[in-house]
């Protein structure tokens, strides 16, 4: 059976996971990603479905 990724427990893993490859996508590339400021957060947004 398949697991959903809705949990709190994965929504929190998600947003860590995505801030670490952010982190090393700008380490080895020597640039840093603008950080915006969207009217929705990405974690509300993720939080949402």
């Amino acid at each position: 059976m398949h697991q959903r990724f809705h949990s709190g427990d994965s929504t929190e893993k998600l947003m860590e996971f995505g801030g670490e490859y952010v982190a090393l996508f700008e380490q080895m590339t020597g640039t840093e990603l603008e950080k915006l400021d969207p009217p929705v957060s990405a974690r509300d947004r993720i939080r949402a479905r």
